[in-house]
């Protein structure tokens, strides 16, 4: 190995040493282990997206998932909650698994409905937003959020 690529490396072992030790290793290998999901800001051109409460409209599932997503390998957390994601660019997200949503399949069609809207949200904070969704596949109908935390929550 080259000595110009050692003596980074050792420079900062020793310096850690001297200033801090145990903190400098846990610094110098920090790693982020969780990483949560964010509602999804994708552009939609589908107008047929439901707008009032009670409308409805067909789309496709683009992507399923479980809610948290190991930071650094980016695989799903195991029993973290259920999220999937709408070719219309409709997301829906629990803290719960949600075995219809956890049953579907990229292309499964669904019928997707409008069922709450939130009130009193501050200019710009679109979430909250409750959808019912039926898989047109496996016959299976779920509610959930559009995203983990209500208008003007976390």
């Amino acid at each position: 190995m080259n000595k110009q690529k050692l003596i980074l490396p050792i420079s900062i072992v020793l310096s850690c040493l001297i200033l801090g030790g145990f903190f400098c290793f846990v610094r110098l290998n920090k790693q982020k282990p969780v990483e949560y999901r964010q509602s999804k800001k994708i552009p939609v051109s589908n107008s047929s997206l439901p707008k009032k409460i009670g409308e409805c409209s067909k789309t496709k599932v683009l992507k399923v998932g479980q809610r948290l997503k190991d930071g650094i390998t980016g695989q799903d957390i195991a029993n973290s909650g259920s999220e999937i994601e709408y070719a219309n660019g409709i997301y829906q997200v629990s803290y719960d698994n949600i075995a219809g949503i956890d049953n579907s399949i990229i292309g499964d069609g669904v019928n997707l409905c409008l069922v709450s809207v939130p009130d009193n949200c501050p200019i710009g904070d679109s979430r909250g937003k409750v959808y019912e969704a039926t898989n047109l596949r496996t016959s299976e109908t779920w509610t959930a959020g559009d995203s983990q935390h209500g208008c003007g929550g976390a």
